[in-house]
């Protein structure tokens, strides 16, 4: 959904890091910039898990990280460190290459901070979904800049991903004017690029299959495969309505007759293939 106005839960005031696990329930808070959090599922200070971070959906311009919560306890549950990332959105003075920025920050920050987060540091897996996928896949494609190099995640999950965001004509005009190529994924693709899995509905207009398929068809190595699993009849975002797929439905919204076109057994399947892709690549036990 890239354009519709989420009804979000509220977000838990919570902890700074502590050595307390939680593999579910609400996460913990912690700084990683101004005015932007890790919320953050599982871990325990000196443990040495996998960390996966998870960019949420919204356009570039709403949500928050509450929106992949349910995702991000999945991850908990089998054993991973879940970290929902808090991005700046898009309005009168961000852009999406400051949401790319922010993600860059986040993960220098865990890699600073992995013992006390309880994660090991080159464990680390980017999770993206809608537009919060684009954020991810750059993370792991164009890479994120260090003083020592260029710096990619060992793992990219992606759920209805915007792997090349000028595909919604939406994503020029919050740029203000910047240059759109150096935040499309899908021109940074290539070998180096890790193993990845994509899912989608097959029939999703927002962020069509077929580019999900030429985005893996420039990875996809032995060391380094890439998978699209496509779900026959659904859209955008496993919705099973097809006709208005940008704002006809919101699927966070409980309690409405609209919430019953979200596919819940493919919401299911997915992240059953996404922890069962990270134990794969020896990233999370089976």
């Amino acid at each position: 959904m890239f354009l519709r106005r989420f009804s979000l839960s509220a977000v838990v005031v919570g902890l700074l890091i502590t050595g307390q696990a939680r593999a579910a329930g609400e996460p913990r808070l912690v700084p990683y910039s101004p005015g932007l959090n890790l919320h953050v599922f599982g871990g325990k200070v000196g443990d040495h898990a996998s960390a996966v971070m998870l960019f949420h959906p919204g356009g570039w311009v709403q949500g928050d990280p509450s929106l992949v919560y349910e995702a991000a306890r999945s991850f908990a549950r089998r054993g991973a460190v879940a970290i929902a990332v808090q991005y700046r959105l898009s309005g009168e003075t961000a852009t999406p290459a400051d949401a790319f920025a922010d993600a860059c920050s986040a993960f220098a920050y865990v890699r600073r901070n992995a013992n006390q987060l309880g994660v090991d540091p080159r464990r680390l897996v980017a999770y993206g979904e809608s537009a919060g996928g684009q954020i991810a896949a750059l993370t792991a494609t164009r890479g994120c800049r260090t003083q020592t190099g260029t710096w990619r995640p060992r793992l990219l999950l992606l759920q209805s991903p915007a792997v090349d965001p000028t595909s919604t004509g939406w994503f020029g005009r919050i740029l203000k004017g910047a240059p759109v190529d150096p935040l499309r994924p899908i021109l940074f693709a290539d070998h180096f690029t890790p193993p990845t899995l994509i899912v989608q509905g097959e029939a999703d207009t927002l962020t069509p299959t077929v580019l999900s398929k030429s985005f893996c068809a420039k990875i996809d190595r032995p060391r380094s495969p890439c998978t699209v699993v496509a779900y026959p009849n659904l859209g955008h975002y496993f919705t099973r309505s097809l006709k208005d797929q940008d704002g006809q439905f919101d699927p966070f919204v409980p309690d409405t007759d609209a919430q019953t076109v979200v596919d819940k057994t493919a919401v299911d399947d997915s992240r059953k293939r996404f922890a069962d892709f990270m134990a794969s690549q020896g990233l999370l036990g089976s």
